[in-house]
């Protein structure tokens, strides 16, 4: 009989994004629900950690439920400038750039939303309609994306 805890002999080492995302469970277990709490959360951890939660923070809103999600929830609104450092450090492939663009055509459509509340986190019918419309983009690269912010997260020195 073999021991269920024990790896068997031939088991595939985990993917990049599989230790990724163990790792960001790990990381989030100490976190209390609340979006204030997890504010003060991020804010008292190491760079790596506050990088890789608000890139995996954006990518899991916009998978899920497009930009407006992202927005909508206040992520955008509290993590875009983490975001945006954490991209400027990673290497500058194309999905990189792809992102790094997108995210820079959300801003330009919160900003120029006739509509937008920062505090309600709510924009224009019209605004969320132009979010609405990157979301196919970034749907193109997201795999590549998460492939490429896993390893690298992973292998940080």
């Amino acid at each position: 009989m073999t021991n269920p805890l024990q790896p068997t002999p031939n088991a595939a080492v985990p993917t990049f994004t599989a230790q990724f995302d163990d790792y960001i469970c790990a990381l989030l277990r100490p976190c209390k629900e609340g979006r204030q709490d997890f504010a003060a959360f991020v804010d008292s951890l190491p760079q790596r950690d506050r990088h890789a939660l608000a890139v995996q923070c954006f990518h899991g809103q916009v998978c899920n439920g497009g930009f407006s999600q992202w927005f909508g929830n206040g992520y955008y609104d509290d993590d875009l400038a983490t975001l945006n450092r954490a991209l400027v450090r990673m290497a500058q492939s194309e999905p990189v750039k792809t992102v790094s663009c997108l995210i820079d055509r959300a801003t330009r459509i919160t900003v120029n939303d006739g509509g937008y509340h920062a505090r309600q986190h709510d924009l224009s019918h019209e605004g969320h309609e132009a979010l609405d419309a990157l979301d196919n983009a970034y749907y193109a690269i997201s795999d590549a994306f998460d492939t490429l912010f896993s390893e690298y997260f992973m292998t940080w020195a």
